[in-house]
Parts: C-alpha cells; sequence; structure tokens
C-alpha cells in the first residue's frame, strides 16, 4: 500500500505497444527509464510554463530574411498581387519586430 503522506502520485496512461517499446529502447541507450524522461519532460513543462519542444504541421525552413522575402513575393505574385518596395519595406519592419501584424492591417485598411 502506497504512503499517504508521500508527495508523489502514480499516473496511468494509455499508449501503443509499439510507442513505448520504441522509446523504452531508446531511453536505455540514454541511461534512463520512461518515468524519468517522463518526470522530467513534465518538470520542464511547468519550469518553462510551455510545451518543452516545437509542436506543427511541418518543418518550417531556415529562411534567410531575402529568402523568406522572395517566398512571400512569389506566392502572393501566384495570387495576382504584386509587392513594390514599400510593401517589401513593411514585410522587413514587421520581420525586425518593428511592426505588429495589427498596425500592417490597419495601415492596408486606412489605404482602402
Amino acid at each position: 500500500m502506497a504512503n499517504k503522506s508521500s508527495s508523489s502520485v502514480e499516473i496511468q496512461l494509455k499508449i501503443s505497444r509499439n510507442l513505448k517499446t520504441n522509446a523504452e529502447s531508446i531511453l536505455e541507450d540514454l541511461g534512463m527509464d520512461l518515468g524519468t524522461y517522463l518526470t522530467m519532460s513534465l518538470s520542464k513543462l511547468v519550469e518553462e510554463k510551455k510545451v518543452p519542444f516545437k509542436i506543427g504541421f511541418y518543418k518550417v525552413p531556415d529562411y534567410t530574411p531575402q529568402e523568406a522575402f522572395n517566398e512571400v513575393r512569389a506566392s502572393m505574385s501566384m495570387e495576382g498581387f504584386i509587392l513594390d518596395n514599400e510593401d517589401m519595406k513593411i514585410l522587413n519592419d514587421y520581420s525586425k519586430g518593428e511592426l505588429t501584424g495589427d498596425e500592417i492591417r490597419n495601415r492596408i485598411i486606412n489605404s482602402l
């Protein structure tokens, strides 16, 4: 019987057998067990107050600013929009954090 004054709690979760087996194999190579890994992951979550890894649907390429601008320009061009030098300046300011999305939206609305 568990000690009621213990600060530990038991967690049960269901995962696929294959995931558990693969994870345990990797963790064994790293010298730890699944419980230790989960405790470390949850501790990092609490410490950083965010999920300690990227969550997304696809890997975002590491573009240089110029490559990112070229990508935006090409995408906009395919949609029939041509970006002029002022548009590119706005994108550059946004990428440097000098403009927010709301500020850009207001500029567009005010220009209509």
